[in-house]
């Protein structure tokens, strides 16, 4: 393919995310002469031919396209997301006879698998699912096959589109100075020094948590135990842990999450045991969420205050003067009861089974089957907006309706998902033959950028972004090597460095210190022994604060 072709592709693909001042900088600062004149012959790109058979239905010279650039399984997944796409608007559209004809044709030689043809079929007799746009389409395709039809998506062009956007360079020791003309200017120093931390424990470390505010830790000692600390920052930068309580044994296997109350009075812990449990700290009380007929893989808490009405609107002073009413009824003999009750917040599960459950006061009220094979969820208290991450899915669900309102199918397995504190964007690791971390942004879904780990015999579990506004992502290997990627730089990462000799348990970018701390096992066999019986006896004959049992404790700059 010719460059000038290549070209007119990337800035269709511009074009189409809206970066319009990048495309007008690109034609400024670039050496090529013909570029001058391509933003008027945008639209005679492949990518809007692309579209325009999209847009028309027709399939033979989608088909033709693809046999041009792809292998013939990137286009039977290509093909497959376009005629699935216009299968759903048909049935949105009551064309029924149609849709099943098109089922019967094209879109059963497209499927991957017998499964995939089931559930199309089921789709007939109830659809929640809403039809992709052209773009969106696009978008998917471009993610597929980008390399292959030239849509490349160079570095130094990202860095640009990103500058574009935060007009400003995020400044890391890591990394020089890049200016918009791609030119390395001078190197500089972060005004915060990352330190790293290597934390030996005799307890297997598997979940740190924080609260919202940062005053809260949360840690999940081998598998079953709950460890709550106070945290605060001294002077000299030193973060100091004081544990406020230990809560061991109260589920029968794995701890798969732990979540924060936002008032901080609560911690929910779920777990393999198909069980979810909230603690309440003041009082020492806890309440069982049990109705799971599988592992229940995350919790979310949502105000009373955030419920909507029949109307559409929320309205504040009835939920308030209910919760009062509440208050006042239950306050004489509050005192007398063995289980806490929550005023302030209805709880959300969801099981690894996809059925996600609504609680009030301990009772289940209200049950939706979602993506089976769930990860994790997330709630936006401002946005109304539910997501879910399966192994092949995110959705995106209004949870005052119950309506599922945005979905991205994948095709590579997610093994881990984070998504930033401001809820601005997510990130999935994912696996397929290489291990990849896929940057979305929120709400919409957008894809906007892959960071890319060539070595496949790497064995990455999980990873964590943070420090610096969120702008890092960091992982382990299983041979105790760090690997780090820069959001606002390139694919590639940019440290990779031996850290411990083993295996990682953890690693956790503590966000109040700019510390990335690496968990991992005692080295001594006694300490192996004795974890061992811990975890699979459940009995403890002698509890040391982890505090007092770490030890061999290394900190210095990365």
């Amino acid at each position: 393919m010719k460059q000038q072709e290549k070209l007119q592709i990337f800035l269709q693909y511009l074009n189409n995310h809206g970066y319009y001042q990048t495309i007008k900088e690109l034609i400024q600062k670039t050496s090529y002469n013909q570029l001058q004149q391509l933003d008027s012959k945008v639209d005679s790109s492949i990518v809007s031919k692309i579209t325009t058979y999209i847009q028309n239905h027709d399939f033979d010279q989608l088909e033709q396209i693809f046999n041009t650039y792809v292998n013939q399984e990137k286009k039977q997944k290509c093909m497959f997301i376009i005629v699935q796409n216009h299968y759903i608007e048909l049935l949105q559209q009551q064309k029924i006879n149609e849709a099943v004809e098109l089922l019967r044709g094209r879109l059963q030689d497209c499927c991957l698998d017998e499964q995939q043809k089931h559930q199309l079929a089921n789709l007939i007799i109830e659809s929640e699912i809403q039809p992709l746009t052209c773009v969106e389409i696009i978008r998917q395709i471009l993610l597929i096959c980008h390399q292959e039809i030239g849509v490349l998506q160079p570095n130094r062009l990202m860095i640009l589109m990103h500058q574009a956007q935060a007009n400003k360079i995020l400044e890391c020791k890591n990394h020089c100075k890049l200016e918009s003309n791609y030119l390395i200017s001078q190197k500089h120093l972060c005004t915060q020094k990352l330190t790293k931390k290597i934390i030996r424990e005799q307890h297997l470390i598997s979940i740190v948590q924080y609260s919202n505010d940062l005053s809260l830790q949360v840690q999940v000692s081998d598998k079953v135990n709950v460890i709550i600390y106070q945290q605060q920052l001294q002077i000299n930068s030193e973060l100091q842990l004081h544990k406020i309580r230990t809560l061991n044994d109260y589920h029968q296997s794995e701890i798969l999450s732990v979540t924060i109350s936002p008032c901080n009075q609560y911690i929910g812990t779920t777990s393999k045991d198909k069980t979810a449990i909230i603690f309440e700290l003041r009082k020492n009380k806890q309440l069982v969420l049990n109705a799971h007929q599988s592992p229940v893989q995350d919790m979310i808490w949502v105000l009373q205050s955030n419920f909507v009405n029949g109307n559409g609107s929320t309205n504040k002073n009835s939920q308030k003067q209910e919760l009062l009413e509440q208050e006042s009824l239950l306050q004489n003999n509050y005192q007398t009861l063995d289980t806490l009750k929550l005023l302030k917040y209805k709880i959300w599960t969801i099981a690894n089974d996809g059925w996600l459950f609504e609680w009030d006061q301990g009772t289940k009220i209200y049950c939706l089957k979602t993506e089976e094979k769930v990860k994790k969820m997330h709630y936006d208290q401002n946005q109304d907006s539910l997501i879910i991450v399966s192994e092949y899915k995110i959705s995106i669900y209004q949870l005052s309706k119950k309506q599922l309102i945005r979905q991205l199918s994948l095709n590579d397995q997610i093994i881990d998902v984070k998504i930033e504190k401001a809820q601005t964007f997510l990130i999935i690791l994912s696996k397929n033959i290489n291990y990849q971390f896929t940057y979305y942004s929120l709400p919409k879904l957008e894809f906007v950028k892959l960071f890319i780990e060539h070595n496949p015999k790497l064995l990455i579990r999980q990873f964590d972004i943070g420090w610096h506004n969120n702008n890092l992502i960091v992982c382990c290997t299983n041979e105790g090597v760090t690997i780090m990627w820069h959001i606002q730089k390139g694919q590639l990462p940019f440290f990779r460095k031996q850290i411990h000799k083993g295996p990682i348990n953890l690693v956790s970018i503590e966000p109040l210190s700019f510390t990335i701390r690496y968990f991992v096992e005692q080295d001594s066999l006694l300490s192996q022994i004795q974890r061992n019986i811990a975890y699979y006896s459940r009995v403890f004959t002698e509890q040391r604060s982890p505090l007092a049992e770490r030890s061999m404790t290394s900190e210095d700059d990365l």
